[in-house]
């Protein structure tokens, strides 16, 4: 219905404002949020979170000399662990958020620890090849803020082909192509002008009827009850008309879509 075309328009636009504040450019926004597209589709992985985590990671290594392509790469190796721990696409989705919120913060330790070490466990053996620690020392490490966003980068780089195959070894689940369905759902509802003029037209419209109902709150009595009814009802009949409208585009567009 136009609530989730509605939920999926404005995830576009938020993990496309996101990659922005990490590029330079409109040519370096597409080509990036193209590649983390075709990056989340390989991995089974949420678009939304693998963007979040991409963006964290961008910000929290900008000052260890990475590469946009490393980032991109540990981004990636990121996704096959939690795919390898055999987690479904919402625990994936929760467990890299964590995770993500660890590289903003620049140390892995507390509840994101606590996480990686639930959620995708061979995070901790990409630490351990990287450290020679056990996953005991890898906790007291932790707990002295010494997981470092440096050393997570380090490690994890160096893991990729272990999590590749890792991954490759992993059948696919009903949860994770439930994800990639949303994933595609979100590209094309965000990539369609025709559903998201009809969107704004219904953003707007609800905005602009809203203005007046501080008007209600001046009137007294039965009159203002009544004025409020109609007002409301009038509210309602036009925001359904509104939906409705949205839903037909959508209709439209994706009967377009399977006729090309």
């Amino acid at each position: 219905g136009a609530g989730k075309i509605i939920q999926y328009a404005d995830e576009w636009k938020s993990l496309t404002s996101q990659i922005t504040q990490v590029t330079k450019s409109e040519k370096e926004l597409i080509a990036t949020r193209t590649k983390l597209i075709s990056l989340a589709e390989d991995t089974r992985t949420d678009l939304s979170a693998t963007v979040q985590l991409y963006s964290n990671l961008s910000r929290a290594t900008e000052s260890l000399g990475i590469s946009t392509k490393q980032t991109a790469d540990i981004t990636k190796t990121i996704n096959n662990l939690f795919v390898a721990g055999g987690k479904g696409g919402a625990a994936a989705a929760a467990g890299i958020t964590q995770l993500s919120q660890a590289f903003a913060s620049g140390v892995l330790r507390g509840d994101e620890f606590n996480s990686v070490a639930e959620n995708a466990p061979r995070i901790l053996d990409a630490l351990s090849a990287k450290l020679g620690k056990n996953r005991g020392e890898l906790r007291a490490m932790a707990e002295q803020g010494a997981l470092t966003a440096g050393i997570l980068s380090d490690a994890l780089l160096q893991y990729s082909a272990t999590a590749q195959s890792l991954a490759d070894m992993t059948a696919r689940t009903f949860s994770q192509s439930m994800t990639q369905a949303k994933n595609n759902a979100v590209e094309f509802i965000g990539t369609s002008k025709s559903l998201n003029d009809a969107i704004n037209s219904l953003g707007g419209g609800i905005e602009s009827v809203s203005r007046h109902l501080n008007d209600l709150a001046a009137v007294a009595g039965l009159a203002a009850l009544t004025f409020g009814v109609k007002m409301v009802k009038a509210l309602a009949a036009k925001t359904a008309a509104m939906i409705a409208a949205t839903n037909a585009t959508a209709a439209a567009a994706l009967a377009e879509q399977n006729a090309a």
